[in-house]
């Protein structure tokens, strides 16, 4: 399994293969609209990683980066897909891009049933966070 970030440019000629994966991924967690994160995917605000094990698709998910006057963190916004064992391992590769993007940390913006999974991660009000 490999995890390949999809150029901005590339970006429309792959997100109609997994832009229901993405909002279902939205709907179940119920965080904010799908709308303005598929229009910050398109215009390249946003990044689109895919899970590929060279035949399919395992995942798809969303990160963007925020900067504030005290830190620049990279949130995943939104992920999808089957089979999560096959795939997981593949956040520190986006916690090494949000490292090499000067990122203080990485957030993951979901369900509570990700803190199971994630256990590096940590509540941070109601937000998981990794310290990088």
């Amino acid at each position: 399994m490999h995890l390949l970030c999809v150029p901005p440019d590339q970006i429309r000629k792959v997100w109609p293969h997994v832009r229901q994966s993405i909002l279902e991924a939205m709907r179940r967690g119920d965080f904010g609209a799908f709308g303005p994160i598929e229009d910050d995917v398109l215009a390249g605000d946003a990044l689109l990683w895919l899970a590929y094990d060279g035949k399919d698709i395992a995942s798809a998910c969303v990160t963007q980066i925020s900067e504030s006057e005290w830190r620049k963190v990279c949130t995943v916004v939104a992920c999808g897909g089957k089979d999560m064992n096959r795939w997981l391992g593949l956040l520190t590769d986006i916690e090494a891009y949000a490292k090499a993007e000067g990122c203080s940390a990485t957030r993951i913006i979901g369900r509570e049933g990700w803190g199971r999974v994630l256990t590096a991660y940590r509540p941070h009000r109601v937000i998981l966070e990794r310290t990088l």
